[in-house]
């Protein structure tokens, strides 16, 4: 809030300057250690405002993303990643940003593939479609693919089977009185009316 405040006194506002310094001040000083997201939403706020050394904050976002990757945290490192990138693509340095992508296209694989079997075939197309977009990336994204169909399969033959019996004969033999003699019209209307609905009453009381 303080920052938007600032910044509509003008780009050339000292109070502008001195609030986005503060940010930056506050992401050297954080150097990585909060926990969660707070660093990635300063580093957007100064990305919003194209304030900072992109290469130094690019560095950290990467740093920040490659810890959170060690603890399984993997939301956590493709946000910092994708900051990254923006960072980059502020810098005008495609082929880091480039290099970026790739790193968030094996991360979100990774994050797929710890998952448990079905939740694998959930995120792994998150991670093709990240393949996809990349220049050369088709091969990983059909080498993904083909997994993702393995898993699918996979998935489908680990669900338990129930099996019922059911002896339905007097069902069948009543069916057939029901229709025979009539025309197709008259011994199909009949079908349809062998089963009767029960009163509106009783539905809406379930």
């Amino acid at each position: 809030r303080a920052v938007h405040l600032a910044a509509s006194l003008g780009r050339t506002s000292d109070v502008r300057r001195e609030a986005l310094d503060f940010v930056e001040t506050t992401l050297t000083r954080l150097d990585g250690t909060d926990p969660l997201f707070l660093s990635a939403r300063l580093m957007e706020l100064l990305l919003r405002f194209s304030h900072g050394d992109p290469a130094k904050l690019g560095s950290l976002a990467i740093k920040i993303a490659d810890s959170a990757r060690t603890v399984r945290a993997y939301d956590r490192s493709v946000t910092y990643l994708e900051v990254a990138c923006r960072w980059h693509n502020q810098a005008d340095d495609a082929e880091a940003a480039e290099a970026v992508r790739w790193r968030i296209a094996r991360t979100l694989e990774e994050k797929a593939l710890g998952h448990e079997l079905f939740l694998q075939t959930h995120f792994l197309p998150h991670a093709i479609e990240a393949y996809r977009k990349l220049p050369g990336g088709r091969q990983e994204a059909e080498r993904l693919r083909v997994v993702l169909q393995a898993k699918q399969r996979e998935a489908v033959q680990s669900l338990p089977k129930h099996e019922y019996t059911a002896d339905i004969s007097e069902c069948v033999e009543r069916s057939r009185a029901e229709v025979a003699g009539k025309t197709a019209w008259d011994a199909l209307v009949a079908l349809c009316a062998m089963q009767r609905f029960q009163p509106l009453d009783e539905w809406r009381k379930r």
